[in-house]
């Protein structure tokens, strides 16, 4: 392997670890902010009648009209609501997703960050120096496929890292803004 190949290697690795990070950073980001909405679902509706009942009492009105059944109704539509959600995140497994979405972005992050060293030593035996690294990525990358990459969470990781790398397109010519496209490489996610 000359210096060039191993450069071009590393580089490559690079590329893909960042992409891959990038896919699940997206993934968790979304899982996150669905958690929280269940989380906030089940609180509030409890909580808003509870500071109602306790500021104005269960038998507060305003123009006549009971404010504390609509309240209930209200709450109870809200915890429809979360139920349903908790439901959809139970059988879609979103913790489980989102536990593994932080693994695969800690992950890539360490294999980028290791690819990025391995490329910047000074050795003649190249082989030796990404030994390592490419079988831990090997192992990261059965791990992450079993995820269910889709095609277009593939375009945008690469979408992700030509915009990260400041590189262009192999398609369209054009570096990417991180906005999505109609190039059929880096767009269309």
């Amino acid at each position: 392997m000359t210096p060039d190949e191993f450069k071009k290697a590393c580089d490559d690795h690079l590329f893909w670890c960042y992409g891959t990070s990038a896919i699940f950073q997206r993934r968790e980001q979304k899982l996150k902010k669905r958690r929280e909405w269940i989380t906030y679902l089940g609180i509030i509706g409890p909580l808003v009648i509870g500071s109602v009942v306790g500021a104005f009492g269960k038998d507060w009105k305003v123009g006549g009209i009971e404010v504390l059944p609509i309240l209930v109704l209200v709450a109870s539509l809200v915890g429809i609501a979360q139920i349903v959600l908790s439901c959809w995140a139970l059988v879609a497994r979103w913790d489980e997703a989102y536990a593994s979405a932080q693994d695969s972005v800690r992950a890539n992050t360490t294999l980028y960050n290791r690819f990025k060293s391995v490329r910047d030593f000074t050795t003649s035996n190249y082989q030796d120096a990404l030994k390592e690294p490419r079988e831990e990525n090997a192992r990261q990358e059965v791990l992450d496929r079993a995820q269910s990459i889709t095609p277009a969470e593939e375009r945008y990781a690469y979408n992700a890292s030509m915009k990260y790398l400041g590189l262009p397109c192999r398609t369209c010519q054009i570096v990417p803004t991180g906005k999505s496209s109609k190039c059929t490489s880096c767009g269309n996610w």
